[in-house]
């Protein structure tokens, strides 16, 4: 069940924090509550923007109905959209009502350097982590297929949050966070020129990936230079070399606890 726990827990941190007498909150949504899956989501010639439930005219909000959601075989990836969607909505409604300020953030995929403390082995790694690093963890043979492939780092995630709260132009916006587009077969041919040694590592391209890539749709920078005074954002490659960088040393970190723990 995605439904239920991402709306209440959204709902009770906002009562929470207006019974405290917190007057401004910043959301974490997601580039999922924007996506329209029956336009083509991620995958068109399009730009998504801020526009949100509140515009009068066209909305990059995700449609989905909670019943569609939360109805029998409907698809996992449908009810997570969903569920950041109609968190998002109810965080909006529950602003308007209690007159709370409230910022809305939505990045696409996060990706960056993994945490150390936390990473205590491959398992521990997060979903975002755990997909750059199956293109040479041997875990997979075959550059994986595509999912989302509009991203931001996540230091400029963490950024945008501090901006969000600190500047007065940010209360009541609705505001995308994007940095750039890349596949895994344009990862892993960076990769293969930039990292040799990782080389005979890498996942191979297989006939479907080397076929050629689709449009992927794009997300307005708009809102964030105007709101958060954020006009640049960390490219995939300076996030794709940091990542690794820190996978790898994560991968010595690894050895030498299996190392301590055969002793």
């Amino acid at each position: 069940e995605l439904l239920k726990p991402a709306i209440n827990g959204t709902l009770n941190v906002l009562r929470a924090a207006h019974k405290a007498g917190v007057k401004k909150v910043i959301v974490t949504s997601s580039f999922a509550a924007m996506l329209d899956a029956s336009k083509g989501g991620p995958w068109r010639t399009y730009e998504y923007t801020e526009k949100g439930p509140c515009a009068q005219h066209d909305t990059d909000w995700n449609p989905t109905t909670y019943e569609q959601a939360a109805a029998r075989g409907a698809p996992p990836g449908l009810a997570y959209a969903a569920s950041k969607e109609l968190a998002e909505a109810a965080a909006w409604e529950f602003a308007k009502e209690h007159g709370l300020e409230l910022v809305a953030l939505n990045p696409p995929m996060v990706y960056g350097p993994a945490l150390q403390e936390s990473a205590t082995s491959p398992k521990a790694l997060n979903m975002s982590t755990g997909l750059v690093y199956q293109l040479f963890s041997g875990a997979q043979t075959q550059v994986p297929e595509d999912g989302l492939t509009q991203f931001c780092d996540v230091r400029d995630v963490a950024e945008a949050h501090v901006r969000a709260l600190l500047r007065p132009a940010a209360s009541g916006a609705r505001i995308p966070l994007y940095s750039d587009s890349f596949t895994w077969l344009q990862a892993v041919e960076y990769l293969d020129s930039k990292y040799p040694a990782l080389r005979p590592r890498l996942v191979k391209p297989s006939t479907q990936t080397k076929a050629g890539k689709r449009v992927a749709a794009t997300i307005s920078p708009k809102a964030a230079a105007e709101k958060l005074g954020m006009e640049k954002f960390i490219g995939w490659k300076q996030c794709l070399d940091d990542t690794v960088d820190s996978l790898l040393e994560l991968e010595k970190k690894w050895a030498q606890q299996e190392e301590r723990s055969s002793l």
